[in-house]
């Protein structure tokens, strides 16, 4: 029963911070090898399904970055949308614009 209390004390203990560091790095590293493998081999459903805006946002979160400064969601969606539409009416992407 003392072997069992031992084990139940030393798992309420937090992680070090160097062991949690490593854990977010290898958080960051993971998520990129991933993103960069769905965007190569599957596009379309990438772009259909990976919510950009909020993997940026995990990135920074993980990498405790407080250099980026990230537009609000208004501005994202509005220079998009923005750049999209100009793609679309040079022909560079398909869409009613261009065609």
């Amino acid at each position: 029963m003392r072997h069992h209390i031992l084990l139940l004390n030393k798992e309420r203990h937090q992680r070090p911070l160097k062991s949690r560091a490593s854990a977010a790095n290898q958080k960051v590293q993971v998520g990129g090898n991933l993103l960069t493998m769905a965007k190569t081999y599957f596009p379309d459903t990438a772009a259909a399904a990976i919510d950009e805006r909020k993997t940026i946002e995990n990135f920074k979160k993980l990498m405790k970055d407080e250099v980026v400064e990230l537009r609000n969601e208004t501005q994202t969606a509005d220079l998009l949308n923005t750049v999209l539409g100009v793609a679309q009416q040079a022909g560079v992407v398909p869409g009613r614009g261009g065609q």
